[in-house]
């Protein structure tokens, strides 16, 4: 069984951006807003697993 993607709730998308891309080595996939939401995914180095990032 492989993950391929899967959403983290957090407080902050942009301090969890700065997180996952300069202390973890994720590269960021996408990144855009419709109205007040946003879509934010990253992705791990082997592009195995994403991560979305949902504001709660």
């Amino acid at each position: 069984m492989k993950i391929k993607l899967t959403s983290v709730y957090v407080d902050d998308q942009d301090k969890a951006l700065r997180f996952y891309t300069e202390v973890l080595g994720f590269a960021k996939k996408a990144d855009f807003s419709n109205g007040p939401y946003r879509w934010l995914t990253v992705a791990s180095p082997e592009d195995r697993t994403a991560l979305s990032y949902n504001w709660r």
